[in-house]
C-alpha cells in the first residue's frame, strides 16, 4: 500500500520545548510559554499515578515507566516509517526491534491492518498549538480513517485498556482537533485511538476506538479552565 499526502496545506513549524518542574512546555511563536496537552491532562491524573507508584514500589515504577517510554518511542518510529512508505523489510532491520525485544514487532504487525485504513495524510508527527486554549502538543497523524478526517493517536500498553479508564486519551485527541481547526481552518470531527496492548500469552492485540471529538469537548474545556485558573473539578 502507498500512502498519499494532501498537498497545499500550510506549513506548521516545530515548536521549541522546555521542562518546567519536570513537565513539558512549549514556546509559541508569540514567545508565550504554555503547557503541553499531556502535561495539562496529567495534572488531573497525578493522584492515581502516585497511588500506583506507592503500590508497586518507586524503583519498579521507574523501571516500568522507562521501559514504556522506550517502547512507545520505538513503536511510533516504526509506524512513522510505514506511513512514509518505507519498505517493511527495511523497517524490520531497524535496531529498535532488537533493543526493545519481540513485543515491539508484535505491536507493529498487529497495528498494520489499521494503518491500512488511513488515507490522504494531512500531517504526521507535527506540532499543534492554540493561542485560545493556551496549550500545545505533538500530534501523531491527521488523515482520513475509513474516509473521515481524523486525529489519529498511537499508544502502547502492558494490557488491554477499559474504555472508561482512557477518557484522557479521547480528550487529548479532541484538543488536537481544536488546535488544528484554529491553525488550519479545517474541522476534524473524528478521533481515533489505536492501542497496541500486550496479552498474557505473549501476543499483542490492537484496540481501536473511533469517537467523535464533539463528545469530549465539554470535559476537556472544564479541565483546561480548571488548570489555568487553579480550580478543582
Amino acid at each position: 500500500m502507498t500512502f498519499q499526502r494532501v498537498s497545499g496545506l500550510p506549513q506548521l513549524r516545530p515548536l521549541q520545548t522546555l521542562s518546567l518542574s519536570g513537565k513539558r512546555h512549549y514556546i509559541l511563536p508569540d514567545k508565550s510559554i504554555v503547557p503541553s496537552v499531556t502535561t495539562l491532562l496529567g495534572h488531573f491524573e497525578d493522584k492515581g499515578i502516585r497511588r500506583w507508584r506507592a503500590k508497586v514500589g518507586y524503583d519498579e515504577a521507574d523501571r516500568i515507566s522507562e521501559e514504556a517510554r522506550v517502547r512507545g518511542e520505538a513503536y511510533h518510529s516504526l509506524l512513522e516509517d510505514y506511513l512514509d512508505n518505507t519498505p517493511i523489510d527495511k523497517i524490520l532491520s531497524r535496531p529498535e526491534l532488537v533493543k526493545v525485544g519481540p513485543r515491539l514487532s508484535q505491536n507493529f504487525f498487529c497495528t498494520l491492518p489499521y494503518l491500512n485504513r488511513i488515507t490522504n495524510i494531512h500531517y504526521q508527527e507535527t506540532c499543534l498549538y492554540s493561542l485560545a486554549l493556551k496549550l500545545a502538543g505533538r500530534c501523531d497523524v491527521i488523515a482520513e480513517f475509513d474516509g473521515a478526517l481524523s486525529v489519529i493517536d498511537f499508544k502502547t500498553a502492558r494490557k488491554e485498556k477499559k474504555e472508561e479508564y482512557i477518557q484522557n486519551y479521547f480528550e487529548q485527541a479532541t484538543c488536537y482537533s481544536l488546535m488544528y481547526e484554529e491553525l488550519v481552518g479545517v474541522e476534524v470531527p473524528q478521533i481515533v485511538i489505536l492501542i497496541a496492548a500486550d496479552q498474557e500469552n505473549g501476543a499483542s492485540t490492537l484496540q481501536c476506538f473511533v469517537k467523535q471529538a464533539k463528545d469530549y469537548k465539554s470535559s476537556l474545556m472544564r479541565k483546561i479552565d480548571a488548570y489555568h485558573t487553579g480550580k478543582e473539578i
